[in-house]
């Protein structure tokens, strides 16, 4: 599941980078324009970085109030995200107490309990 996140948020950062990109260059050519809405959009979809990236290097809507503030917050919105589903994940993998319990030391296999307790 952590694999699909992050590839998730790659391709989401890919694609938003490349909206911006590409609006900046219909916007100095007087050609159709991505909707601003579009490009509030992806960062709250998970594409803040790409949106940012975008910004800055493309030197696009940063002048614009709601994109200086809400291409911010959404990434620092997913950071939290992220980070509350890596903390939860985290530590969701080990034993419980029923199969701590039911576990039985042999001849053949001895078994130990608690963190790290690697050969």
């Amino acid at each position: 599941m952590t694999e699909i996140l992050l590839i998730y948020i790659a391709i989401i950062n890919a694609i938003t980078f490349i909206l911006y990109g590409v609006d900046k260059r219909k916007a100095v050519r007087h050609k159709w324009r991505v909707p601003e809405r579009v490009l509030i959009l992806f960062p709250w979809i998970g594409g803040g970085v790409g949106a940012l990236f975008g910004m800055l290097i493309f030197h696009h809507k940063t002048r614009i109030g709601k994109f200086r503030v809400l291409v911010p917050l959404s990434l620092i919105v997913w950071i939290l995200l992220i980070t509350v589903f890596f903390a939860y994940t985290y530590d969701s993998y080990h034993a419980g107490k029923v199969a701590e319990n039911c576990m039985q030391s042999d001849k053949a296999v001895t078994i130990t309990t608690g963190l790290h307790n690697y050969p």
